[in-house]
C-alpha cells in the first residue's frame, strides 16, 4: 500500500514573523463510491453487485437506527461508531433540558486490526515539485 505525496509551501506565523515552511501534502485519489466497492467485492465473492449494495444500505439503515437510539454499533473488523452530542452548560440541573443539546453526531473508532493495516502504509514522493498555497487577502 503506497500513498503519494507532494511538497507544499505554506506560510506560518512564528513570534509575529511570517515564514515560509514546507510540509508533505497527500495526493488524494478519486472518491471511491459504494458502487465501485461493490464492483470490486463482487469479483472475489459469490454475492452479486446488487446484493452487496442492497446489504450495505440495509446495514446503514439499521446502524443509523441503533445510533439514534443511543447504541454503539460495532462493525468489526472495521471499527465502532459511537453516538455523541454537544450540550450547553447550565447553572442549575433544572435548566438542563433537551433544548440545551445543540448537536448530535457519530464518532468512529477504528478497530485494532484496521489500525494495524493502516500503519503498514508507505509514502512515495510523486513529483519533485513544490505546490504553493494561494492565500486570500484579508479585507480591511
Amino acid at each position: 500500500m503506497i500513498i503519494g505525496f507532494f511538497r507544499k509551501k505554506i506560510k506560518v506565523n512564528i513570534n509575529g514573523e511570517t515564514l515560509d515552511k514546507y510540509v508533505a501534502y497527500m495526493d488524494r485519489g478519486e472518491t471511491v463510491t459504494v458502487d465501485i466497492i461493490a464492483d470490486m467485492v463482487q469479483e472475489n465473492s459469490a454475492l452479486t453487485r446488487g446484493d452487496l449494495i442492497s446489504g450495505f444500505y440495509q446495514m446503514l439503515d439499521v446502524a443509523v437506527f441503533m445510533l439514534t437510539t443511543g447504541h454503539r454499533v460495532n462493525l468489526d473488523p472495521l471499527g465502532s461508531f459511537y453516538p455523541g452530542f454537544n450540550a450547553k452548560a447550565c447553572d442549575t440541573p433544572e435548566q438542563v433540558t433537551s433544548d440545551t443539546i445543540t448537536r448530535f453526531y457519530a464518532l468512529f473508532k477504528a478497530s485494532p486490526k484496521f489500525k494495524d493495516r493502516l500503519s503498514k502504509v508507505h509514502f512515495h514522493l510523486r513529483d519533485d515539485i513544490v505546490v504553493e498555497v494561494k492565500y486570500k487577502r484579508k479585507k480591511k
